[in-house]
């Protein structure tokens, strides 16, 4: 899959500014090429697109949230 394709994807299936801050998505590119893409993709959404930068994990608790909680 190119990241073309990726990336359409995501932004069809993203949510923008109309939830929590901490919910919302966002995109974190790799090189020039990948933001030109994703910048174009994100045009008219409230989708912001970064340059990547260190990633940290979250705490232990916050892993696999979902298959941790008894809904």
């Amino acid at each position: 899959m190119s990241y073309q394709e990726l990336m359409t994807i995501f932004f069809r299936e993203a949510r923008g500014g109309r939830c929590k801050p901490q919910y919302m998505s966002a995109v974190w590119a790799q090189d020039a090429r990948q933001k030109a893409i994703a910048e174009k993709l994100a045009s008219g959404k409230e989708i912001p697109v970064f340059d990547a930068c260190a990633w940290y994990d979250a705490e232990e608790y916050h892993q696999k949230y979902v298959a941790k909680s008894r809904w």
